[in-house]
């Protein structure tokens, strides 16, 4: 099969390797050679066999030269089935920022519930995705400062790393929870989304019955019997629709996007985001830049 394939950078001149490891039925593990290319790069590829006693997966890293290490990359794991076509792939697409992962239904591998109750512990993001919610990146949040408080005021300790967690009472209760992003990346690889800093106010309470997400397995454990859910903080995701290549839009013209506000779709109760106030800012807020 073929489709079309786009792989997104913030400047020119940049080194990706891809790399399709794929795995048969009884398979642990994969090795593939890594193919290098300049980026940004728009090109058709073709994929295949398609069998679903296979398991594709791909990786995608970012380097500044052919020459330095890596300093990120997007994975993606795929079932290609006999008769199905494939939509696009676009990869690196902005804004690249730790959220939980919101794989569409039946993907092939259990990411792990993150932003996510298990017992009392609340565990924050683990994964860091682009603007295709098939593709990640597992960084722990090392690149994110985490602080929760309770409703008054006062500080919740870390109780752990790699991702942050925090212990939260065992009744039900109000919470805010701080996060200072920095982009992985920055200046070598990476332009886009600096640096963001988010502040949510949500309600959690223990589980009122057992079970996890449907396709997701619970942080800490591969346990079936293991119990967990996605909570309600409100995530907001950009589809940049008319991009160039370099993740730029058009000077002079008028340009649209789109913003989607919720929690996770898999979030027990959670109510819909019914309000979103937005400013923007063209050229990195430079002097003259245009603000709305």
């Amino acid at each position: 099969m073929s489709y079309p394939a786009k792989y997104r950078a913030d400047k020119a001149g940049l080194t990706y390797t891809s790399a399709w490891p794929v795995f048969g039925e009884n398979d642990t593990s994969a090795t593939a050679l890594g193919v290098s290319y300049w980026a940004p790069m728009d090109w058709t590829e073709y994929a295949g066999p398609r069998d679903s006693r296979l398991t594709w997966t791909q990786t995608v890293y970012q380097r500044a030269t052919l020459e330095a290490d890596p300093i990120g990359d997007q994975n993606a794991w795929y079932k290609f089935l006999p008769g199905e076509s494939r939509s696009a792939e676009d990869w690196f697409g902005p804004v690249i920022r730790t959220v939980p992962a919101e794989v569409p239904d039946g993907y092939p591998f259990r990411l792990r519930c993150t932003f996510c109750r298990e017992g009392d512990t609340f565990v924050t993001g683990y994964y860091e995705m682009d603007a295709d919610g098939r593709h990640f990146d597992t960084t722990a949040g090392d690149n994110v400062v985490y602080r929760m408080f309770r409703s008054d005021g006062s500080t919740i300790p870390v109780s752990a790393l790699n991702p942050t967690r925090f212990t939260l009472p065992a009744t039900a209760g109000t919470f805010r929870l701080e996060a200072v992003e920095t982009q992985r990346g920055l200046g070598p690889v990476r332009v886009l989304g600096q640096r963001s800093t988010t502040d949510w106010t949500f309600r959690s309470a223990p589980q009122a019955t057992s079970g996890r997400p449907a396709g997701y397995r619970c942080f800490s454990t591969s346990d079936e019997s293991a119990s967990c859910a996605f909570q309600p903080l409100v995530q907001l995701r950009y589809q940049f629709a008319g991009l160039d290549s370099l993740n730029r839009a058009a000077a002079g013209e008028t340009f649209t996007f789109d913003v989607v506000a919720g929690a996770h779709r898999l979030t027990p109760g959670a109510a819909p985001a019914t309000s979103l106030t937005l400013s923007s800012s063209t050229n990195g807020a430079a002097p003259g830049s245009r603000r709305r």
